[in-house]
């Protein structure tokens, strides 16, 4: 099982994969990090991910803005592209609680769970 975690929050990126490395699943393969869209549409690209984190506010690229609207933008690139491999499941996740309700509705026809 490969596993791909978008966040451009690296302390909580890392504690996802410390947590994750915790439970000794041996099905797990490898844990990919990415910190922006740009990044992770890379690893997209070349891997097929069994397990897609996705933190709802990303940047684009590295030292921009992050925005909500990049993260839905990746998950209707992913639903619709045919150079992007579509990951098994995707999580959406986020820091920012009033992000829960405005985008829910968008990423939980996109993702199996979001959660803060």
């Amino acid at each position: 099982m490969k596993i791909l975690i978008i966040d451009d929050d690296k302390k909580r990126m890392e504690r996802l994969k410390l947590y994750i490395d915790a439970q000794k699943i041996n099905e797990i393969e490898s844990i990919t990090l990415a910190e922006n869209i740009d990044e992770a549409k890379k690893y997209l690209r070349n891997v097929y991910f069994d397990i897609l984190i996705l933190d709802v506010v990303l940047p684009k690229r590295a030292f921009e803005t992050a925005s909500s609207d990049n993260g839905l933008m990746l998950l209707d690139q992913i639903s619709r592209s045919s150079f992007l491999k579509k990951p098994g499941i995707v999580i959406g996740i986020t820091a920012h609680i009033q992000d829960i309700g405005i985008y829910k509705d968008e990423f939980e026809k996109k993702c199996y769970v979001v959660i803060e």
